[in-house]
């Protein structure tokens, strides 16, 4: 797929660094409600991976989705994209959470790639110009019973200063676009 929009990381992190048993089938809040982050755009590493070839790429992927940001994550130092997703951010109180779909198989109906749910990543700091965030992963294993959004949301923000809520932090930085992505015809391409 082709596709023009954004980070992080964040959603992808997600899935690279943490089981499936913490997943919600319900996202904190639609990207309806107009939440954005639009400095996310870029490409983004995190500090705790083993190979430092790989990196996160974030666009706005449809100009008419502008709360969305499509992010893949790039292993073999962008050779080989493992993971893809709109991810969008949720704010409970001053707080942002990014919201990371969870793909997998569907037994049902013998097909690959099918959002499962949710993942959740707590932004727990941002430098000002929002290219080093700190993040923490909603690591509940309980949120699947969740009847729906609100449900998540106010589990979330029952449990949001709970340490024990999250995995430990990870660590992201914005980094130049890669030559393999400038060669394809850069971000999005």
């Amino acid at each position: 797929m082709r596709a023009y929009l954004i980070v992080i990381i964040a959603a992808l992190l997600s899935i690279h660094m943490c089981g499936c048993k913490n997943v919600a089938s319900y996202p904190i809040s639609q990207p309806s409600d107009d939440c954005r982050e639009n400095r996310i755009n870029g490409v983004w590493k995190f500090r705790e991976d083993t190979n430092l070839n790989n990196f996160y790429e974030v666009y706005q992927r449809d100009r008419t989705w502008t709360n969305t940001y499509h992010t893949r994550f790039w292993n073999r130092g962008g050779e080989n994209p493992t993971y893809e997703g709109n991810i969008f951010f949720s704010k409970i109180g001053k707080t942002l959470f990014i919201n990371v779909p969870y793909w997998d198989y569907d037994e049902v109906n013998d097909k690959y790639f099918q959002n499962k749910g949710y993942m959740f990543l707590k932004i727990v700091a941002a430098n000002a110009a929002f290219d080093k965030l700190t993040v923490a992963v909603v690591n509940d294993t309980t949120m699947r019973s969740l009847k729906n959004s609100d449900e998540v949301r106010a589990y979330i923000t029952k449990n949001m200063n709970n340490k024990s809520f999250y995995q430990e932090e990870k660590h992201f930085y914005k980094v130049p676009v890669p030559e393999i992505l400038k060669n394809r015809g850069g971000i999005g391409h």
